[in-house]
């Protein structure tokens, strides 16, 4: 067989393999609840990397995925020590499951056209994502947030927001309308989710894009100040949930918490790390220790709470050392996925995402691939 059809054939499976990326987006939450289709999903994805590695003699790790795998390593700790071990070995292996795709992902991207290919795949899931979403919107004239079947509003908002520091390497593409449409759908289905986490990283994002491209800047600001109006205009006609959401200092008098109960179990969350401050209290098990039956939707309460000094510690080294690598390659880059995530930390429950281990992936395999300047950039 000639190398010219064996490239061919990983083409194949790379494209394969990519259409099944973009599903995750709609899969990840229900994999996790149907159980017998994640194990055999799992079991699949370290067969895969098994295979490559064996096939293709690449044995060594890089720093990034070093600080991955003490993480990894470290996680067990906790797991063993948990209350309940079997809600914490489940969370585990969501986290493995992220990891496995992080490391599969940067190898699979072994030239220029499987890694476009592969991020077009994620990108055109979070456009068909945006799509049925903003199909939904009428359910927030009855004070609901735009969900998809049992996926929750904010994991949808957090999965569009990740995919934008890929989205933003495509707007120099000949094909850039395309993307700039898919911006669109993207930001409005992210405020149809009214994630509040998500609509500032989002706001983040089209502040360096506009200093990026000072006319689209100009557009976006009155396109913004349009918006804003008509939102103040028609705030009193929102239903009162939203109004909650975005009345964050309470001014219109409303009785509702618009931190959806965060603060009671944030302060929680602290009042167990200093009692676990070592081990922690195991993953995923601070929602029936806390009594509050939910999680504590900030990504440095939740490690610190559940994995320890330790656990946060591992973590961050493996996270910001992914976003210096990226800021080494390409500055702009590093510093669209930094401000998009930070915000969705403080707020949400993101850490074991396969959506945001597999941008990650995706960039650093951008950066060791692609060394031209964004301007001069050609796909």
């Amino acid at each position: 067989m000639t190398s010219n059809s064996l490239l061919n054939i990983r083409h194949i499976i790379m494209f394969l393999g990519s259409m099944g990326l973009f599903s995750l987006i709609f899969l990840a939450k229900l994999i996790v609840v149907v159980g017998v289709p994640f194990y055999f999903f799992s079991i699949i994805l370290g067969g895969l990397l098994l295979f490559f590695l064996k096939k293709e003699k690449i044995f060594f790790i890089n720093l990034q995925e070093f600080f991955v795998l003490v993480f990894m390593f470290w996680l067990l700790v906790p797991v063993v020590n948990a209350y309940n071990f079997s809600s914490s070995a489940l969370q585990y292996y969501y986290y493995l499951i992220s990891f496995l795709l992080f490391f599969l992902i940067r190898r699979f991207c072994f030239n220029k056209q499987v890694w476009s290919l592969m991020a077009n795949s994620l990108l055109l899931g979070g456009g068909l994502t945006s799509i049925l979403m903003i199909v939904n919107w009428n359910v927030i004239l009855q004070g609901d947030r735009v969900n998809l079947n049992d996926i929750n509003a904010n994991y949808l908002a957090y999965s569009l927001v990740t995919l934008l520091p890929i989205l933003y390497i495509f707007f120099n593409n000949k094909y850039y309308k395309f993307y700039y449409i898919l911006l669109g759908l993207f930001s409005i289905a992210i405020f149809l989710t009214g994630s509040r986490g998500a609509l500032i990283a989002l706001a983040f994002f089209y502040i360096i894009l506009a200093f990026k491209k000072p006319i689209f800047g100009l557009i976006i600001a009155l396109f913004a100040a349009s918006f804003f109006t008509m939102f103040v205009g028609f705030y009193d006609s929102l239903p009162a949930y939203w109004q909650a959401r975005f009345d964050v200092q309470g001014s219109t008098g409303s009785d509702m918490d618009w931190t959806s109960g965060r603060e009671a179990t944030w302060s929680s969350a602290w009042k167990l790390f200093e009692e676990h401050y070592i081990f922690g209290i195991g993953l995923n098990n601070f929602p029936e220790i806390s009594g509050f039956g939910i999680n504590v939707h900030n990504v440095f309460l939740s490690l610190l709470v559940e994995t320890g000094v330790l656990g946060i510690l591992f973590y961050f080294f493996s996270f910001l050392s992914i976003v210096f690598f990226v800021l080494r390659r390409n500055f702009l880059l590093g510093l669209i996925l930094f401000v998009i995530e930070i915000p969705i930390f403080f707020t949400g429950v993101w850490e074991s995402s396969p959506v945001l281990w597999s941008v990650l992936s995706l960039l650093m395999a951008y950066g060791v691939l692609f060394n031209e300047k964004i301007s001069e950039r050609k796909f």
